[in-house]
């Protein structure tokens, strides 16, 4: 089923949220440790390490996405071959 045009824009202020979310938190990624801010100051490379730190910070939040993603799917077409929720099975209240 596709979710109702009434949530629609409460589910686009939340993913613009989400959005804005990560985006600070990438401000702060980009100011690594001491080790790593010395290593990049003394070489060229310090626009490298910024982004190797992000995409390191980024895949378990992916990951756990993805599966979490996969449980979802997985729950909404058990649901639909089963006929739907429980509850509604029984619309006398019995």
């Amino acid at each position: 089923m596709r979710a109702s045009s009434a949530k629609r824009p409460a589910r686009l202020a939340a993913c613009a949220s989400l959005v804005y979310g990560f985006r600070l938190a990438a401000a702060s990624a980009l100011a690594q440790c001491a080790m790593c801010s010395g290593a990049a100051d003394a070489s060229a490379g310090q626009f490298a390490f910024s982004k190797s730190t992000l995409m390191m910070l980024s895949v378990p939040y992916l990951l756990l996405g993805g599966v979490a993603l996969y449980v979802v799917r997985a729950f909404r077409r058990s649901r639909e071959k089963s006929g739907g929720a429980a509850g509604d099975a029984d619309s006398t209240g019995r």
